[in-house]
């Protein structure tokens, strides 16, 4: 289990003053950590500023997307310039088509980050490569798809669910897996693995009778609980997707949940519960008087942006887009989008970029 600060996965006999104590040693351990990442990135920023303006901007930049390329390799593409417009795209926070060092930042961290992994990955790619051939094959691939069973457990055979890891992971299909194709299953473990531990304690929690199966009044409570994640359905939607949801994910339709089907359905609110985590913080940056809609003033510069992170250019009368955009996504006709309305929006962006980190609008002038 990762470590929380809420000191919630601590488990000691000597009391609340012990809890507090690691809570706080915790704090300060994370706070060092933060610090510390602040002044490498501050050093790394200042190596690539090499005109010293303060910003990074125009070659600097493409400088900038080369770096991150050796960290993260083929996962993002060859084109230093496709991906320096990703890059400004998450952020450039003002939009000013430069970074200052707080907006790098961000992007230091997710760089130090996958430096970590990367790291974890090739010492257990280590382990499992026996013959120190470079490569993983034959009994060392075995080893590998029992490893994995951890963190994505499947109804399937094992010759089936292995003949289906290797279609995903084995991205030039020789049969073996060098060590780029092992780190990309390496993350997808590490964040399947966080996801398992979450559901097994889900699970617990709402299994209230500990007979190692969700049943009766417990299922009533997971379809509350699912519910949670879809603020946006009407009462007939939310009535009708609760009628189906045992449906979909009762699997060998006994009329109850076992730990494993309940895994999938966590694994979909979880994502779910991210997206209306993210769509509140764009809700809350757009919604500047506070009153907690967001009106037609609030809503229009948000549009370009979004429209050109798309890749979409907007030619219309700005008014009347609104206008249309109002009629389709507000429910109750009251000319401002409140905050489930916003999230039907949000999504749909996010499907259409396909990142989550989305840009903010540039401040008006």
């Amino acid at each position: 289990m990762m470590m929380s600060l809420d000191g919630a996965d601590i488990d000691t006999p000597r009391g609340d003053t012990a809890k507090a104590e690691v809570k706080r040693l915790r704090a300060m351990l994370i706070e060092r950590g933060h610090k510390t990442t602040q002044l490498l990135a501050r050093i790394r920023f200042n190596e690539l500023d090499t005109d010293k303006s303060g910003f990074l901007e125009n070659a600097e930049l493409v400088s900038c997307a080369k770096w991150v390329m050796e960290t993260f390799g083929d996962k993002l593409g060859h084109d230093p310039e496709k991906i320096m417009k990703k890059m400004m795209q998450r952020l450039d926070a003002n939009r000013d088509g430069k970074l200052d060092p707080e907006e790098f930042e961000i992007l230091f961290e997710k760089v130090v980050q996958r430096h970590s992994i990367m790291e974890r990955a090739q010492a257990k790619f280590k382990q499992f490569d026996t013959d120190n051939s470079g490569f993983l094959e034959n009994k060392e691939i075995d080893e590998v798809v029992t490893w994995t069973l951890h963190a994505f457990p499947e109804g399937d055979d094992y010759v089936t669910y292995k003949d289906k890891l290797m279609k995903e992971i084995d991205a030039n299909g020789d049969g073996k897996l060098d060590m780029n194709e092992f780190t990309a299953l390496f993350e997808d473990f590490l964040v399947r693995l966080e996801l398992v531990q979450r559901s097994k304690q889900r699970f617990d929690e709402l299994d209230t009778d500990k007979s190692g199966m969700l049943e009766k009044q417990e299922l009533d409570k997971v379809t509350e609980w699912v519910l949670q994640a879809y603020v946006e359905k009407s009462e007939e939607e939310r009535t009708q997707f609760k009628a189906t949801l045992m449906k979909r994910i009762d699997v060998n339709q006994d009329g109850k949940l076992s730990r494993q089907e309940f895994a999938v359905v966590f694994d979909e609110i979880m994502l779910r519960m991210d997206l209306l985590k993210r769509a509140r913080v764009q809700f809350d940056k757009l919604d500047a008087d506070k009153s907690g809609f967001l009106e037609k003033n609030e809503l229009g510069p948000i549009l370009k942006v979004w429209a050109e992170a798309c890749n979409v250019e907007i030619n219309v009368d700005p008014a009347a887009a609104l206008d249309a955009m109002l009629n389709s996504l507000d429910a109750n006709n009251d000319g401002k989008l409140e905050i489930a309305e916003f999230i039907v929006l949000f999504e749909k962006v996010i499907n259409e970029v396909g990142i989550w980190a989305m840009p903010d609008p540039a401040p008006a002038a």
